[in-house]
């Protein structure tokens, strides 16, 4: 476990580099945003303040963007932690560009694994806003358990993701169909 805000920026280079080449792997195509202190971006964006680490193209499909996480599962708890305002900005995000965000956890316990999960499931998690021992956390986050998350491995390809969509379009018709009273025979996808 990274000690030092040097050492976690390193280790979070390090991902941001190593997901580059996976994707380089996977022959699919990638731009990085950079994310440097004074780099220019619109001021309509001031107050959202966050901007996904990569744009990926998925072939067929459209774009995504991706930020990358470096970092361990919470001992004890299987779960990775996002920050409440980090998940509203990409939202924000999202909604002005019409372009899905995702995260993708690089456990730093598993290097070269990615857990993925779209900010919009990610937001629906229970949100921790208190330490065990009962007292306030400064800045409450969204638990997200790893089985949750889109597990894929370096060997693997994007399938799993497009797997992954493919399901939530399912459920989120099934759920329409159920408010608006429409019958199992009557559900096409």
């Amino acid at each position: 476990m990274p000690k030092s805000d040097k050492e976690k920026r390193e280790m979070q280079e390090r991902s941001e580099k190593d997901f580059g080449h996976w994707l380089d792997e996977a022959n699919i195509a990638w731009v990085y945003i950079n994310q440097n202190p004074g780099d220019l971006f619109s001021g309509r964006l001031a107050d959202k303040g966050r901007r996904p680490d990569f744009l990926v193209a998925l072939p067929n499909l459209g774009v995504i963007a991706v930020d990358i996480k470096c970092e361990s599962t919470y001992r004890n708890y299987h779960h990775f932690g996002v920050n409440k305002e980090t998940c509203q900005q990409y939202l924000g995000f999202r909604h002005e560009f019409n372009v899905p965000v995702w995260y993708a956890f690089n456990d730093i316990e598993q290097q070269k694994t990615w857990y993925w999960i779209p900010v919009d499931d990610a937001s629906r998690f229970p949100l921790k806003s208190e330490r065990n021992d009962g007292s306030s956390l400064e800045t409450p986050f969204y638990q997200i358990g790893k089985e949750d998350c889109v597990k894929v491995g370096q060997a693997d390809d994007l399938v799993k993701l497009i797997g992954y969509l493919i399901q939530n379009l399912r459920e989120q018709k099934n759920e329409k169909n159920e408010e608006d009273g429409t019958s199992k025979a009557d559900r096409i996808i």
